[in-house]
């Protein structure tokens, strides 16, 4: 009798083990929408320009945007500059407006340039953003 209530046991030991891994598996990990923005680097990938796909500037897309947790950002311009003189980096500022439906971002040194744009997605993965700039602009980031 020994040995079944022993092999019993680590059955139900064994499955208990499973049950619980499965069930840490299968749970979602809920992020807000600062920790989806802070805890990678984002890459510009793609753009509408009033509606149609518009090819980003080649020296635009090896750029890195980093957003921190105080509310800094900064901007890497990647291997590839658009315009030599410009620095490698530059740091701005953002924070969420409107409940959360949009960002506001102002970057430029002395003479700060503010645009607030809309969060059309923020995921783990894609962050869209939309904003009108004398055109419509739509602009998808990936790490």
């Amino acid at each position: 009798m020994k040995p079944l209530k022993l092999i019993s046991i680590v059955l139900l030991l064994a499955a208990l083990l499973e049950f619980s891994a499965c069930s840490k598996k299968n749970e979602e990990v809920t992020l807000t929408k600062s920790e989806l923005l802070e805890t990678h680097s984002w890459k510009l990938t793609k753009m509408k320009v009033s509606g149609v796909e518009s090819a980003p500037d080649a020296c635009s897309l090896d750029d890195t945007y980093v957003f921190l947790a105080s509310g800094v950002y900064t901007q890497d311009e990647g291997p590839t500059k658009c315009e030599p003189s410009d620095p490698q980096t530059t740091a701005g500022t953002w924070e969420f407006t409107n409940n959360e439906t949009k960002i506001k971002v102002s970057y430029g040194g002395g003479a700060f340039i503010i645009f607030e744009k809309e969060i059309v997605e923020l995921t783990s993965t894609t962050m869209q953003l939309k904003y009108n700039f004398f055109v419509d602009i739509e602009e998808t980031y990936t790490h």
